[in-house]
């Protein structure tokens, strides 16, 4: 009997099953923390494919994020960023049918051998900025533990109709770059100022 040929199928069988199961890069395994999370805390999720996101494939040409992928991950020092949005705590009338956005801090623990969740939202207000949103973040960096520097599209208060409190008609969002400080002095220790602010668009 050729050995060869007794033993030949199995290996190279074996060898294709090991390459199907690559390892995760880091950015995977911090989606995938995230997207656990997620679904375990909220519904409706930008983890979920939905006619909102066009099934995995949004609109590039909208502002706001509707689906996260691992260009929402974002590294910092020694940590991860995941930026998303959901219904946290799936109770949609407690937030009027608008959905929660969160940049979810995530670092790896050596004892849990695997990455976990640091803070659910690392900035939940920003002084001053009544149109801040996380929803329209293009690029984020981790300065340090307390400063970040952010992109993002962003309403004012010219683009406010006085008589309806709504955005007007033709409202159109700039393009910022905001340098944030945590806020020391706030009660919360995820309130952030702004100590820097350019608009581009």
């Amino acid at each position: 009997m050729n050995f060869f040929k007794l033993f030949s199928i199995p290996f190279f069988t074996l060898i294709a099953s090991a390459s199907t199961f690559a390892e995760q890069t880091n950015k995977e395994k911090v989606l995938s923390t995230v997207k656990n999370y997620a679904l375990n805390t909220s519904c409706m999720t930008t983890f979920e494919q939905s006619e909102e996101n066009n099934f995995g494939h949004p609109d590039t040409s909208n502002i706001y994020i509707s689906y996260t992928t691992l260009d929402n991950v974002y590294l910092g020092i020694n940590k991860y960023y995941v930026l998303w949005g959901g219904f946290q705590g799936c109770d949609i009338s407690a937030t009027g049918e608008n959905i929660t956005y969160s940049l979810t801090e995530v670092e790896y623990s050596e004892v849990a051998n695997r990455y976990i969740i640091k803070d659910p939202n690392i900035i939940v207000d920003v002084d001053g900025e009544d149109f801040f949103t996380l929803a329209n973040i293009s690029s984020f960096e981790s300065l340090d533990e307390d400063t970040y520097k952010i992109s993002l599209y962003m309403f004012n208060e010219h683009d406010v109709d006085p008589k309806t409190s709504h955005l007007k008609d033709n409202a159109k969002p700039g393009y910022y770059r905001m340098l944030l400080k945590r806020d020391a002095s706030a009660e919360t220790a995820n309130s952030f100022k702004v100590i820097e602010k350019n608009r581009f668009q």
